[in-house]
């Protein structure tokens, strides 16, 4: 699953799509719906509210999302018991190609 966002994590270490980039992402709600993938949306219990909007926002509107609430700090730890679950759960041969 990771091999294959490769491409994503790197825009997004690159600043594609991001709101500080001259290239950012505007998605509507109907083309946020149009994503037809699980998404995990994780937001953290010490986030900025600011963040957890955007995550809430987004849970909302991406038809397949499973969403967390982890304690701590903004930085989500990737290998989160709720993290790996997703994985876990959405690994293998993808069942929406």
């Amino acid at each position: 699953m990771f091999a294959g966002t490769s491409h994503a994590v790197l825009a997004e270490i690159n600043g594609h799509g991001l709101d500080l980039s001259d290239d950012a992402l505007d998605l509507n709600e109907e083309q946020l719906a149009g994503i037809r993938r699980p998404a995990l949306i994780v937001s953290a219990e010490d986030s900025p509210e600011a963040c957890r909007s955007v995550n809430a926002r987004l849970s909302g509107a991406l038809p397949f999302t499973h969403t967390v609430l982890v304690p701590g700090g903004h930085l989500i730890d990737p290998a989160h018991p709720a993290v790996l679950d997703f994985i876990d759960r959405n690994a293998g041969p993808d069942p929406w190609a």
